[in-house]
C-alpha cells in the first residue's frame, strides 16, 4: 500500500524521541520494548501521512507557489476536491481499441469546473492513450500523478534526456516532452510521451517501520507528477501515450534525439 497512513507504533516513535530514549544501531543491542534502536538521523521527518489514497491519473489543481518539497511533507494547498472525488465511467468498446470516459463536475477555489478524461487501449504494439479536457476559470499548476511500485527488482531506474536515475531519486525536469521507466531485472520497458512540454516532478514515497532491528525507513514507490502552468478562461485539451514493452534501441535513439 502506497498511501502513507498512521500506525500504532508510530505513537511510540514519537514518544521515544521526545523523551531521548532512541539510540544509534551499532551500539548495545536491546529490544524495542527498552528503547529504540534507529539507523539513521533525522527518521521522524518520515512521519508524514496522506490526506488521499495514492493510485495514478489522480487531478491536483495548486497554486503557482506550490513546489515538489510541499508534496512530499504533505503540507500544501488543494485547490480543487477532483482528487477525492468520484468521477462518472462511460465504456466504448470497438473492432479495435477499448475505450473509457472518466469525467467530473467539480470546483476550483469555488469555481465551477469539469474534468474529462478518456482512457484508450492501443493494442500491438500495447499502448494507453489517455485524452484530457478540463473547463472552467483556473490560474495555477494542474498536476496530474502517477504512483508506481517496482518493489521486486533494485535495477528500476528513470531516463530524462541523457539522465538514468535511480527510481528512488527525487527529481524535477523542466519542459520535456518524454521520459521512460527502464528495470532490466523485470525486463520492463515503460515510455510516456506528451503532446505538449510538461515540468515532471518525482519523489520516492518513504516511511518508517518498526521491528525487533530498529526503526528504518521504508521505500514504498515513487510518485510522478505531470506538471502544467495554466492560464485557464473557458477550456484545456492535452494528452500522453503510455507505450509499454518497448526495447532498449527504441529507448537509446530516443535518448539521442534529446
Amino acid at each position: 500500500m502506497l498511501t502513507r497512513r498512521p500506525e500504532a507504533y508510530h505513537s511510540k516513535i514519537i514518544e521515544a524521541s521526545t523523551k531521548s530514549q532512541i539510540s544509534w544501531s551499532g551500539g548495545e543491542t536491546r529490544t524495542i520494548h527498552e528503547q529504540l534502536i534507529v539507523k539513521e538521523a533525522g527518521i521522524n521527518d518520515y512521519l508524514v501521512y496522506d490526506n488521499y489514497r495514492r493510485a495514478s491519473l489522480l487531478d491536483h489543481f495548486l497554486p503557482f507557489r506550490t513546489g515538489i518539497d510541499d508534496l512530499i511533507r504533505s503540507e500544501y494547498e488543494e485547490l480543487g476536491d477532483f482528487v477525492g472525488g468520484l468521477y462518472s465511467l462511460r465504456h466504448f468498446k470497438g473492432e479495435e481499441n477499448t475505450a473509457i470516459c472518466l469525467s467530473r463536475n467539480g470546483s476550483v477555489n469555488g469555481n465551477l469546473f469539469r474534468v474529462e478524461k478518456t482512457l484508450t487501449l492501443q493494442d500491438r504494439p500495447l499502448k494507453l492513450r489517455v485524452d484530457y479536457q478540463i473547463n472552467g476559470v483556473f490560474s495555477g499548476l494542474f498536476a496530474t500523478e502517477f504512483n508506481i511500485s517496482l518493489l521486486g527488482s533494485p535495477y528500476a531506474s528513470i531516463i530524462v534526456g541523457d539522465k538514468d536515475l535511480p527510481i528512488r531519486n527525487r527529481g524535477f525536469h523542466k519542459g520535456i516532452k518524454e521520459f521512460y521507466l527502464k528495470d532490466e531485472f523485470l525486463n520492463l520497458r515503460i515510455g510516456y510521451n506528451f503532446d505538449e512540454e510538461i515540468d515532471l516532478w518525482h519523489y520516492p514515497v518513504e516511511t518508517i517501520s518498526l521491528s525487533e532491528q530498529g526503526v528504518e525507513r521504508i521505500y514504498q514507490g515513487t510518485a510522478f507528477l505531470f506538471v502544467k502552468k495554466l492560464y485557464l478562461d473557458d477550456s484545456h485539451k492535452s494528452g500522453f501515450t503510455i507505450s509499454l514493452g518497448e526495447d532498449n534501441r527504441e529507448i537509446q535513439n530516443a535518448k539521442r534525439k534529446v
